[in-house]
């Protein structure tokens, strides 16, 4: 029987304790880069990076409130008949697809 890569951890066992891991989370709500970053963050803070993995939510969560005010900005001074051709979405944030199916 082959190992999955969610059954392996390179690097310590923080994700390994978890009832879901934070790569299974993020797939199955479909996050985007800056999301994903959040929530693995989120999820191990106590465990491996203390404060310093809650400053790289507050980075993570202020470069998405500058790109997302970034696309505003950019939406509202294009004319209506145009908006048409502007990504709905941040370089951040994810697209919609489903980039990483969950494991079976």
């Amino acid at each position: 029987m082959t190992t999955k890569a969610l059954d392996t951890q390179v690097g310590g066992s923080h994700y390994k304790e978890f009832g879901i891991q934070p790569w299974e989370y993020i797939s199955a709500n479909k996050l985007g880069f800056g999301e994903g970053c959040i929530v693995k963050y989120i999820s191990r803070w106590r465990e491996k990076g203390g404060i310093e993995d809650l400053k790289k939510i507050q980075h993570y969560c202020q470069l998405m409130i500058e790109d997302e005010e970034k696309c505003q900005t950019t939406a509202s001074s294009v004319p209506n008949d145009e908006k048409t051709i502007l990504p709905k979405t941040s370089a951040l944030r994810n697209t919609g697809k489903d980039q990483f199916p969950l494991r079976e």
